[in-house]
């Protein structure tokens, strides 16, 4: 399985933080720490695997749990529509 940002999602980044917005409902989210490191790799369809490589490459001293926060993290991004599964 693969994860990649909703279409139906448009986002903004600012020195601290992230802001996600749904166009269908105009609900918003802001997205900060690592779950915007999560945000940012999911620029094009990635596995589970791939996003937590590329979010550890970019964290000083990775947690040996980072790939399940990722995992719930990617599970309530699926849930709240930002983020999108694909084959």
């Amino acid at each position: 399985m693969r994860f990649v940002r909703s279409s139906a999602v448009v986002w903004r980044a600012t020195d601290h933080v992230l802001v996600a917005a749904s166009i269908a409902t105009g609900e918003s989210w802001q997205i900060d720490g690592s779950a915007a490191l999560v945000w940012r790799a999911l620029d094009r369809p990635r596995s589970l695997e791939d996003i937590t490589r590329h979010v550890s490459s970019d964290l000083i001293d990775p947690d040996p749990a980072i790939e399940q926060d990722i995992e719930r993290l990617l599970g309530e991004l699926v849930a709240t529509g930002l983020v999108e599964e694909r084959p």
